[in-house]
């Protein structure tokens, strides 16, 4: 059950690197004027398996440490990081992906903000496989 959290954050990382590519399409379309194709769908789609993903492996994460440690942020920096930087990235990369699906026309400054939120999301995540293999390592094996 404890590897359940680390395996499954791993798959959903791969995952927000291919959104992340599909997101550059985006930015090079808008921004540079090269003729690519991008899947809005796609992004849209696979973004929100991603962030909420994201999300349900942090609810995920607090469970499990409150039950066998009895405490939450017993990881340390892995839930520093995840609670306090991630999660509210995550509203705003959501918040901001889902109103552009939804109200869909020409936007200069929110996708740009959506664009940098979650670029840094994805590389806090990157950052969150070490610290949490060190929590791995420190308090399962």
């Amino acid at each position: 059950m404890l590897l359940f959290h680390p395996v499954s954050m791993v798959v959903v990382n791969l995952l927000s690197l291919y959104v992340l590519h599909l997101g550059a399409r985006r930015f090079r379309m808008a921004h540079f004027g090269q003729p690519v194709r991008f899947a809005w769908r796609r992004h849209v789609t696979l973004g929100l398996v991603v962030l909420c993903g994201w999300g349900l492996g942090m609810a995920g994460a607090m469970a499990i440490t409150w039950h066998f440690w009895e405490r939450v942020g017993a990881t340390g920096w892995h839930f520093v990081n995840a609670a306090g930087f991630m999660a509210p990235l995550l509203f705003v990369g959501l918040a901001s992906g889902v109103y552009m699906d939804r109200r869909r026309g020409r936007r200069v400054l929110l996708p740009v903000l959506h664009g940098l939120c979650n670029v840094v999301l994805v590389t806090l995540a990157m950052g969150q496989v070490f610290t949490g293999w060190h929590a791995l390592v420190e308090f399962v094996f």
